[in-house]
């Protein structure tokens, strides 16, 4: 076992959750930045691995706050980052990661592009999922390199980490035949329809309905609330406000 293991305490994984997941402490971040900047410092200079995730995951990049993230990405990188940093530490002898210190007692800073090459490779052929569930589709593959790769641009990019280590992780890429096509043509959509009226089902038939003509996905309807039902005062009728994908109005 490697001696990255015995140090792993440094990521005591609950507690890292936890942590990344609060955002309360974000204003006292961005005043060290402010600090540092005005002494003329290296911005993340005391930094830790933690902080440097939360502030990637959390920090603000427009004026307007509506044109930032969404919750559900910030929530889907959160969760795709910890599970990253829970599987290197956990598994780093299958993995291969011949790391005998960490530098500074940051991970981040220790590792290198071979190491998130063989993580990678482990993710796709031998990780616990693999094992027990089957290969991850390519999609998922796909999802979870681009938010690493982009983690690990970003932590070069403010010179946290010296080398662009992401540039080691395989293209994930995926071709048109490997996504699912789970498009319903007009032909479903009136049998599912049919379906419902026959049985006299009004709630199925207008959620099915509400669906196809505002082509607002499953989440978003899930999430809607009174509120969002608006009275369309000039031509009449109402309508359903509704924040998007891309944090785009639907």
């Amino acid at each position: 076992m490697h001696s990255i293991i015995g140090q792993k305490q440094e990521f005591q994984i609950s507690v890292f959750r936890m942590e990344l997941s609060d955002t309360s402490t974000l204003h006292i971040l961005q005043n060290r930045l402010d600090e540092s900047e005005k002494l003329k410092r290296s911005a993340f200079h005391d930094f830790t691995d933690t902080e440097m995730m939360k502030w990637f995951l959390h920090r603000r990049k427009y004026l307007m706050e509506r044109n930032e993230r969404s919750e559900r990405t910030v929530k889907e990188y959160e969760r795709e980052l910890s599970l990253f940093v829970e599987q290197f530490l956990t598994h780093s002898a299958e993995i291969d990661v011949d790391v005998d210190y960490l530098i500074e007692g940051s991970l981040f800073k220790s590792i290198q592009s071979r190491h998130l090459r063989r993580y990678q490779e482990w993710l796709a052929t031998e990780s616990p999922h693999v094992i027990s569930k089957g290969s991850y589709s390519p999609a998922t593959l796909e999802r979870k390199t681009t938010i690493i790769k982009a983690f690990f641009a970003f932590l070069h990019k403010v010179r946290y980490i010296q080398e662009p280590i992401h540039e080691g992780l395989r293209i994930a890429s995926v071709r048109k035949d490997d996504r699912p096509n789970r498009d319903l043509g007009p032909v479903d959509v009136i049998a599912i329809l049919n379906t419902f009226k026959d049985i006299n089902h009004p709630i199925m038939f207008g959620i099915v309905h509400v669906l196809i003509t505002t082509g607002m996905r499953n989440e978003e309807f899930c999430r809607l609330q009174v509120k969002d039902l608006k009275i369309d005062a000039i031509q009449g009728g109402y309508y359903l406000d509704v924040l998007g994908k891309g944090n785009l109005y639907i």
